[in-house]
């Protein structure tokens, strides 16, 4: 293969466009075999980025190609094929009717184009993929100098003929203009390094904490010397501890027996504000840093669980609070006044609204609130239903907002910077929580922050602009199959093990598949499978958000779920055999949570369309939508009782009648923990509860009239609806957290 300078060389039996660039390079036969490896080691860059941290599908589909190109040369690539190969698509699938390739491509291209912008400024090889075709532009780069790792080499001189001419003044001119000109070289680049953005400059990541369980929720000190958090002693309670910024001297700040999160220092240093929850309780306590003074509860404020936070696990969603800059007040979300921010004056109680009470309808809310450094504006994540939300900013000088960013994100984290203008936030916008910053006054799009993780969460910056703190997670949610026997719960067999998150299984009436919601492709989707896992499908590419409810219709052909496209919850049906998408209800409303009614004519579903939470009936036939019973958030008829289970998210149960009329006797009984955590089958209703916090969970079954412990979990079971039971009552399958751990690291700016 001969190459030239800037112009390709395309090789038909290769299938390859090939650029050479940098240093003239005349015809040189091109040694392909090395060419192969040069390009394996790119990808493997690629792979590794943050840039393509968890990017899934995206992922799959560059190697793919790439790796097809030099494996069967002269031979392209359709969508179909590509298709087959990395969705294991069926042989009808038709790209006219699922456009995901053609999208999934489209978003390669930008996450390349941006790695290649950061993190794969300097690398030697260059994969690009033109419009219009999938395949790959292999762009070799010589010569080429990165502003973050260049080293200037001087000239290589003859040291012989150096000696020989010591006292000529031609050699001693030489050797001065070369002194100067390495000196100017370095001096350039050592400041154009310096002047660089600050997500464009080296950096180093170090641990700053490694101890077993979960930490989160960092804060630095005013000064910079120290670092609040909250750890959970490895699976125990969450608790707050301060560290040095070095990560030596720990010690615990809290030791209540209930959980505290979201700590806050005062702007002088002595104090730390924070959440502890109690019995659905949330209360704003404020706690001297030194000398054992007395607590002080500022505010308490019902807190339902699953509604303060926007995703399954609070450790890692903040409603506050922090603190005003004379540290006289408290900023935090109120959730008992439509999840908007709020100011309270520590010594007076006295209470002021920040931003403006939300329609009840929608599920809006205010999270991450954040001060400036001057005091004038407070940046806070704007949320519009679960796990969608964007940046926004508040002027406290006009108490205009603006918004920032129009993402539609879970965002993970909101932090200033030193230079009271730009902004450091995670945020799941490009499929994984990964590191953002932008100018919050001048830049529309935010920028990429390179970290080391593919899970990041939570950055805060203190007084420094060369270091940062943020919290590296890992969170594998594994589908886990138990054998109900006489002697209890046997474990089984994990039926989908992965390194991702998938939860809320179900299995269809029929018992010969299961359907999940996963973000094992890099964005959360539908799947379906069959019983024992195998035969793995993705039903749903709407390239998204959060998505759950997922429930099987009485004949096993279809699917109702809830999904956020659009920024809220509506209700969708997908089919089972050709993946054909339809959208049920489109609402303005949060509409969440479908089931089926017994014979399939209706479908449940749980709404804040009247301005607080109800369940509704969806008429599949005249698709009439009517209010059936109130404060319920899901419901499920038992297909062999004549019963109706409903639960709501503060722990309260409730069974029916198929007429709706309510049976308070069973009522008592049934204490689902978590309290969404409960399924209907044929063999009655099924739920996990435990005896305190520190107790293994186990499984009961109501069904006829009695309860019946079946045996206990081995693991930790996810808030939400992540159990099922098999038509026959042999299996319980439960979605448990496998590996979920969680540490501090320092992002740490090189001085060169």
């Amino acid at each position: 293969m001969l190459l030239t300078e800037g112009k390709p060389s395309k090789n038909v039996s290769r299938g390859i466009d090939v650029v050479r660039s940098g240093k003239t390079m005349g015809q040189t036969q091109v040694d392909e075999r090395k060419q192969q490896e040069d390009v394996e080691q790119a990808l493997q860059r690629i792979c590794i980025s943050a840039e393509f941290a968890k990017a899934g599908r995206a992922k799959d589909i560059l190697l793919f190609i790439v790796r097809h190109s030099f494996a069967k040369p002269g031979i392209g690539l359709s969508e179909r094929e590509i298709a087959a190969e990395v969705l294991d698509s069926p042989d009808d699938w038709d790209p006219k009717v699922d456009p995901s390739i053609r999208i999934t491509v489209g978003r390669l291209r930008t996450k390349l184009d941006r790695y290649y912008a950061v993190s794969g400024d300097s690398d030697p090889v260059r994969i690009e993929l033109p419009k219009g075709s999938y395949v790959p532009r292999l762009v070799f780069q010589e010569h080429r100098i990165s502003p973050r790792s260049a080293e200037i080499e001087p000239p290589i001189l003859d040291h012989e003929d150096t000696a020989a001419k010591g006292r000529s003044p031609r050699a001693i001119a030489f050797l001065t203009v070369a002194l100067l000109l390495t000196v100017s070289l370095l001096a350039f680049f050592y400041f154009r390094h310096s002047n660089l953005p600050f997500e464009q400059r080296a950096y180093s990541i170090s641990a700053l904490t490694s101890a077993p369980g979960r930490e989160s929720s960092p804060a630095v000190s005013p000064d910079g010397h120290a670092i609040a958090f909250v750890w959970d002693a490895n699976g125990k309670n969450y608790d707050i501890y301060i560290t040095n910024a070095d990560g030596t001297g720990l010690r615990r700040l809290t030791n209540s027996p209930d959980p505290e999160f979201s700590p806050a220092w005062s702007p002088d240093g002595e104090r730390i504000a924070f959440i502890r929850v109690k019995d659905y309780l949330a209360s704003i306590v404020v706690k001297p840093v030194r000398g054992g003074g007395a607590e002080k509860v500022v505010k308490t404020f019902r807190a339902a669980a699953g509604s303060w936070v926007s995703d399954l696990d609070p450790v890692f969603d903040d409603i506050g609070p922090i603190w005003s800059p004379d540290g006289r007040h408290l900023v935090y979300s109120d959730l008992t006044d439509q999840h908007a921010l709020v100011e309270v004056e520590i010594e007076t109680d006295k209470i002021q609204r920040l931003t403006p009470p939300y329609d009840l309808t929608k599920d809006l809310r205010d999270f991450y609130p954040r001060y400036s450094g001057d005091g004038r504006y407070i940046a806070y994540a704007h949320y519009t239903s679960h796990g969608s939300g964007d940046l926004y900013l508040l002027d406290r000088t006009t108490g205009n907002t603006r918004q920032l960013t129009h993402d539609q994100s879970a965002i993970r984290g909101l932090s200033w910077l030193p230079d009271h203008k730009s902004l450091v936030f995670a945020s799941d916008r490009e499929g994984s929580s990964i590191l953002w910053t932008m100018n919050a006054f001048s830049d529309v799009v935010p920028r990429l922050l390179p970290a080391d993780s593919a899970h990041v969460l939570e950055p805060a910056s203190g007084p420094s602009r060369d270091w940062l703190v943020y919290v590296d997670s890992t969170e594998n949610w594994a589908l886990r199959r138990y054998e109900v026997t006489p002697s209890g719960l046997r474990k089984d067999t994990w039926i989908l093990p992965t390194n991702a998150r998938n939860h809320e299984p179900v299995y269809s009436r029929d018992g010969k598949h299961i359907a999940f919601t996963s973000d094992r492709s890099g964005h959360w989707a539908v799947w379906m499978a069959d019983a024992d896992g195998t035969n793995l499908i993705q039903l749903t590419s709407f390239e998204g958000h959060w998505m759950g409810g997922v429930s099987w219709s009485s004949d096993g052909t279809k699917l109702i779920f809830d999904a956020r496209p659009k920024g809220h919850s509506n209700l969708f049906m997908v089919q089972a055999s050709d993946h054909k998408l339809v959208h049920l209800i489109d609402s303005p409303y949060e509409d969440r949570v479908p089931t089926w009614s017994k014979d399939g004519s209706s479908i449940y579903f749980s709404s804040t369309r009247n301005g607080s939470l109800a369940l509704y009936k969806f008429d599949a036939q005249s698709q009439d939508v009517s209010l059936l019973f109130p404060n319920i958030f899901a419901a499920e008829a038992s297909p062999d009782e004549d019963l109706i289970f409903g639960g709501d998210n503060v722990g309260n149960f409730n069974v029916f009648t198929s007429s709706w009329v309510p049976l308070p006797a069973l009522t008592q009984h049934i204490r689902p923990d978590p309290v969404l955590n409960w399924s209907v089958s044929q063999g009655g209703l099924y739920f996990t509860t435990r005896e305190t916090p520190e107790s293994p969970y186990e499984v009961v079954r109501y069904a006829h009239g009695v309860f019946t412990r079946l045996g206990n979990l081995d693991g930790a079971v996810l808030s939400g609806r992540n159990i099922t039971v098999s038509p026959d009552g042999r299996y319980i399958v439960v979605a448990e957290a496998v590996s979920t751990k969680s540490n501090l690291k320092i992002r740490k700016l090189l001085a060169k």
